[in-house]
């Protein structure tokens, strides 16, 4: 078996280990390649395909790469930056590519550069999801989203610990706003 079918066998397969060497070494690929697979599970709204992967995005002379771009079934696009690891400049960075892929809805470039063939791109602002495990957002997340644009729709989705096993989102908040977890059940006596 070839080395991308090898790869594509253990990054899309469920049941293989999460120490599989391939899965240690590069998370966010695998944690990119679950995403792609389980995207209605992300988000029912987005269609599943086509999803575009490290798509650049270009701001002047300056480049950057958005990890996934998804159209909705009304024609918004999603910027979704994904994260396996707490970084403190997630929100920043996915900011910075959601403004690039802004500008390039308003100018409708998406088309005429082969992107979403078929599907009418609508020059709304984007949505922006940020995925991460639930317990791996940085603990400046919250404070650093306040701080953006009012017209950005942001929505940070957490994983279930085992996201590399079972792909289960248990986290879903809007913007800033503090998460609400599920009170513990009381303790038997």
């Amino acid at each position: 078996m070839d080395l991308a079918r090898r790869l594509a066998a253990v990054r899309l397969n469920p049941d293989n280990p999460r120490d599989h060497e391939w899965a240690r070494s590069h998370p966010e690929a695998r944690l990119e390649s679950l995403v792609r697979a389980n995207l209605g599970v992300l988000d029912a709204s987005l269609r599943t395909t086509p999803v575009y992967g490290q798509v650049t995005a270009i701001a002047g002379r300056d480049r950057g790469l958005v990890d996934l771009l998804a159209i909705d079934h009304g024609g918004r696009l999603a910027v979704i930056e994904l994260k396996a690891s707490e970084d403190p400049h997630l929100p920043l960075q996915a900011l910075d590519y959601w403004i690039r892929v802004r500008h390039h809805a308003a100018e409708g470039e998406f088309g005429p550069a082969g992107l979403f063939p078929g599907l009418p791109v609508r020059a709304l602002a984007p949505r922006l999801l940020l995925v991460a495990p639930a317990l791996r957002f940085h603990s400046t997340t919250e404070t650093l989203l306040e701080f953006l644009p009012s017209e950005l729709e942001v929505e940070r989705i957490g994983l279930g610990v085992e996201w590399q096993r079972r792909f289960r989102v248990i986290l879903r908040v809007a913007g800033a706003a503090r998460p609400e977890w599920p009170e513990p059940p009381p303790e038997r006596t």
